[in-house]
């Protein structure tokens, strides 16, 4: 009884003397936690007490001359959103897929047509100094194909929120599929058709058409951007050995 008269009396005081509390609430309120847990809730209340900690306290209770703090939510908040991007407009999966599945497509119809025909119609072409053993199209192609998957994905990811951003990115994902679709019309034109000349114009597109991909790529993902670039050094290497090869046969 003494720890319930000393709880509830020590509650009173630090009330009385908190500017930032209600006096008479806090005094009911420890008096009826003192009841329950005899001395130590009567004193810690006036500190920890819910009543105290979430309610505002009304101006009418406050010391005369000191204005009413405002009583910010208790609710935490989100980071903004980085500056000019939004949520990505596909989420992980459907993402991934629409990245993915045009290269594979591309690089099967590359290989259809490539394998049958290098070490026949190929290998009997005259070739400049500079054409490159045959095991290392594969290889190449390979490593840029997942590159190319790479940087669609995080192309596709990319929301701009700006509306000159989201011109752009419209153009660069044209621009992506567009230099796709060329790629794999190059196989098929020189190798399947046994046309250099043919080859040589659509290799010219491609290059300039990622190029271009790059350049629109850019301030939408940098990253993006960059893994093009191995890419576009391979077919320009491509558009050198094609109008070689063109102009030697």
């Amino acid at each position: 009884m003494v720890a319930t008269w000393i709880g509830g009396t020590t509650a009173f005081v630090i009330g009385s003397t908190w500017p930032n509390a209600c006096a008479a609430r806090l005094f009911f309120d420890q008096w009826r936690g003192a009841l329950l847990m005899p001395g130590l809730q009567g004193i810690t209340g006036a500190f920890c007490s819910p009543a105290a900690l979430a309610e505002p306290v009304p101006a009418r209770n406050l010391h005369p001359g000191i204005a009413p703090e405002p009583v910010m939510p208790r609710t935490a908040t989100l980071p903004p959103t980085a500056p000019g991007t939004d949520r990505p407009v596909l989420s992980r999966w459907p993402r991934l897929a629409a990245a993915v599945v045009p290269v594979a497509a591309v690089a099967v119809v590359g290989s259809l047509a490539t394998s049958p025909n290098i070490p026949t119609w190929y290998a009997g072409l005259a070739k400049p100094d500079f054409t490159p053993p045959n095991w290392l199209f594969p290889v190449a192609w390979t490593i840029l194909y997942a590159l190319i998957a790479f940087s669609g994905w995080r192309l596709l990811g990319t929301a701009p929120a700006t509306g000159s951003l989201r011109r752009t990115r419209t153009l660069a994902l044209w621009a992506f599929f567009v230099q796709l679709a060329l790629n794999g019309a190059w196989t098929p034109v020189f190798f399947a058709r046994h046309d250099p000349a043919g080859g040589l114009v659509v290799v010219v597109a491609l290059l300039i058409m990622i190029l271009w991909t790059i350049r629109l790529v850019l301030p939408l993902d940098r990253l993006a951007a960059l893994v093009l670039v191995p890419y576009a050094a391979w077919v320009s290497y491509a558009t050198a050995l094609n109008a070689a090869i063109w102009w030697m046969n």
